[in-house]
């Protein structure tokens, strides 16, 4: 359930109590900032950003943060002041060049890569935090978190809900080519092209 993953992995400022079930006592930490002065194990989850411009567009216009005007949104969130994170290349290239990434103790995930091979990207992460977990376990927690299950849970927690709108909305790949015009796509890859590039999103 959502409380219980909430308590499990809490976010930064928040975290003294938190469980330690990891290899060595450890404990998992949510958090959006770019702030690492330790060298840890970090889990470093990317999406692409065509698709997370238009995730955080309808997500802040749930909440009736923002209005309806997208262009408006597209050109705040470029210049970084859509959210408190800064732009979202900069947010990547931080954690790739941090000291954990340095020294290989930063694992990449993709969304992408975790909703269309689930099975083998979680096993992956498995592996670098250390975690020993039989395959019916992995497939168990897999099917217990598919967008429809979520949904379900998110109706036992009123308080993830605005507007009757859900937070999980469909989770789709690519699903901004279903939203973004070209120009609009156009303006993206102008402004994170080369981070793009970096993360293998786009072709050489």
């Amino acid at each position: 359930e959502f409380e219980s993953t909430r308590d499990a992995i809490p976010y930064i400022g928040r975290h003294e109590p938190a469980m330690r079930w990891l290899h060595g006592e450890g404990r998992l930490i949510m958090t959006h900032e770019c702030y690492c002065p330790v060298d840890t194990r970090v889990v470093y989850i990317v999406r692409d950003p065509r698709s997370v411009v238009v995730s955080q567009f309808f997500w802040l216009r749930r909440r009736g943060l923002i209005g309806d005007d997208f262009d408006a949104f597209l050109r705040k969130w470029l210049r970084g002041k859509a959210l408190p994170w800064g732009r979202w290349d900069a947010h990547v290239n931080f954690w790739l060049s941090s000291v954990p990434a340095m020294r290989g103790r930063l694992h990449l995930v993709r969304y992408e890569q975790l909703r269309t091979d689930s099975l083998s990207t979680l096993n992956a992460l498995l592996a670098f935090l250390e975690v020993r977990a039989s395959n019916e376990t992995v497939v168990n927690a897999l099917g217990n978190n598919t967008i429809e299950r979520m949904h379900d849970k998110e109706k036992r927690a009123p308080r993830l809900q605005h507007a009757r709108q859900f937070f999980v909305r469909s989770g789709l790949v690519a699903g901004w080519k279903e939203t973004l015009s070209a120009h609009q796509e156009g303006l993206i890859l102008e402004s994170f092209g080369e981070t793009l590039h970096r993360l293998g999103y786009l072709a050489e």
